[in-house]
């Protein structure tokens, strides 16, 4: 945030997305909308042809999203597995369902070694 007015900081020119007219948000990579309880995805496969979201409302369409690669880069992958957690948290009715979620996520991207 911006001390001197609280707006939000402008994000860095994009040769990708600036030409589309998309307000700052859209332009991340990946955020969390807070009110659907989902993570809204940019399709990485997909650019710089078509800019496509993707949204992922469970553990299962998180981890397939890390798995078919829809969200690239180490730094995505892991705000991605922590969202995913955080539907991990909604999801589980207990602490064997939130590991269960947990290792799911964890094997959904066997070259980040590092994502947990």
């Amino acid at each position: 945030m911006n001390d001197n007015n609280n707006q939000p900081t402008s994000l860095p020119p994009s040769p990708v997305y600036d030409w589309l007219h998309i307000p700052t948000r859209p332009k991340r990579t990946g955020y969390f909308d807070k009110d659907k309880c989902q993570i809204i995805l940019t399709n990485q496969p997909a650019l710089p042809e078509i800019f496509q979201r993707v949204s992922c409302s469970s553990v299962q369409e998180t981890a397939k999203a890390i798995r078919t690669m829809v969200v690239r880069g180490a730094p995505a992958i892991g705000v991605t597995g922590a969202y995913g957690m955080v539907l991990a948290a909604k999801e589980s009715h207990n602490m064997t369902d939130f590991i269960q979620h947990k290792e799911k996520l964890d094997d959904s991207r066997p070259t980040a070694v590092n994502l947990t």
